[in-house]
């Protein structure tokens, strides 16, 4: 092994390549932490009990089709094979739709031997959290993998921003409304997820690189 300073230029480039991903991380972050912030304040730490078991959980369930989106990145961004995106985002897509399913039928169980029978509020907010592991998976490979991939960086940028900005909007409603609580905490953090796998898909067919058009292959 051969350490060796590099030089500026590199320095920038790799900098530049992985401002995206770090972007991403970074604004799911705030949006989970600012949604507990906010229920201790107009709620009580009660519910964000609640509310952080529900969403430690689920993390832990989708953590399997975030460890394909992360395996098959560096292999798509260096072919750019639509073939094998495409297969790899059918199969991860069935096992994202078995652990949805696992995850809301066995959910009371789940909770109960997380955080035992005095947990059980965290229940609903649990299965609303896992339902989002679809337009996640969505995102994942429409998003972070294939507008990244092609180098469509500033488009994945833009997408991320206006999800900050829904979620903004989302929960400036609620708290003018009066309903804040655990439910519509949620339920936002699904629709920001919705709207960021629609809009993904939506730059990807506008940039002609939607993997789940085989016509697209032969025009790479």
């Amino acid at each position: 092994i051969k350490i060796s300073w590099q030089g500026k230029q590199v320095l920038n480039k790799y900098f530049k390549e992985s401002l995206p991903i770090f972007i991403s991380n970074f604004s799911t972050t705030i949006y989970l932490n600012t949604s507990k912030v906010i229920l201790g304040i107009f709620i009580g730490m009660k519910e964000v009990a609640y509310f952080e078991l529900a969403e430690k959980l689920s993390l832990i369930l989708k953590t399997p089709v975030q460890l394909i989106g992360q395996s098959v990145f560096p292999h798509v961004a260096r072919e750019k094979n639509m073939s094998f995106l495409r297969k790899t985002f059918y199969l991860s897509s069935v096992g994202a739709l078995f652990i949805m399913v696992f995850g809301i039928v066995f959910s009371e169980f789940i909770i109960k031997l997380a955080g035992g029978p005095e947990m059980l509020d965290a229940i609903k907010p649990f299965q609303i959290m896992i339902i989002s592991i679809i337009p996640v998976t969505i995102s994942l490979f429409f998003a972070n993998i294939t507008l990244i991939s092609w180098n469509y960086n500033f488009e994945f940028l833009k997408l991320r921003i206006y999800a900050n900005l829904l979620y903004i909007i989302l929960v400036v409603t609620v708290v003018l409304l009066n309903q804040v609580n655990i439910l519509t905490m949620s339920w936002i953090l699904f629709v920001v997820e919705m709207f960021v796998a629609a809009y993904s898909i939506i730059q990807c067919s506008g940039k002609g690189i939607n993997f789940l058009r085989r016509q697209v292959q032969n025009t790479l």
